[in-house]
């Protein structure tokens, strides 16, 4: 019997989006949406939380933080499986 490791479940996860949800106007104003306030709430709190290292460090980190994201997509995935989250909103929290 084989483990999954974590990258092969984020792989699974990926399979199973189907880009077909994202191809509406309200998906991808959603996307967008949620996308910018998951940058700006990630950016703004580890650059504060930084910034005694330095203007430029205090950047690096909060930039550095933007693509974290993988509780998201378990959360997502979960809801999936459970019919909670719908084909539109898995779509939409994978591609974030």
């Amino acid at each position: 019997m084989r483990v999954l490791t974590v990258v092969d479940e984020f792989a699974f996860i990926g399979i199973e989006l189907s880009l077909d949800a994202l191809f509406s106007l309200d998906a991808l104003l959603l996307l967008a949406a949620v996308t910018a306030l998951a940058a700006v709430t990630k950016l703004i709190p580890a650059y504060l939380a930084s910034r005694g290292l330095g203007r430029e460090e205090a950047t690096i980190v909060g930039v550095g933080m933007i693509p974290r994201g993988e509780v998201g997509i378990v959360v997502a995935s979960i809801g999936a499986a459970e019919g909670v989250v719908d084909a539109e909103l898995f779509g939409v929290v994978v591609a974030m």
